[in-house]
């Protein structure tokens, strides 16, 4: 995870840099797009969000709270 963090932090600082608070909002919209086309073992990897239906949004859920 290093390397990914390594290699992301280039282009963010620059698009941060020429577009402000803007290009970090594209950098971080294109790193989440290409999150939810990525594929492992043939399923999508934000598979209970991404193709939204109501039914899969109770795995997603997780209460943190106390008692």
């Amino acid at each position: 995870m290093g390397n990914a963090i390594r290699v992301l932090r280039y282009p963010i600082i620059i698009l941060a840099g020429t577009l402000g608070l803007y290009g970090i909002t594209v950098a971080l919209l294109a790193i989440l797009i290409h999150l939810t086309s990525l594929p492992s073992f043939g399923v999508p990897y934000f598979t209970p969000v991404a193709p939204l239906t109501f039914g899969n949004l109770k795995d997603v859920y997780v209460f943190l709270g106390g008692t």
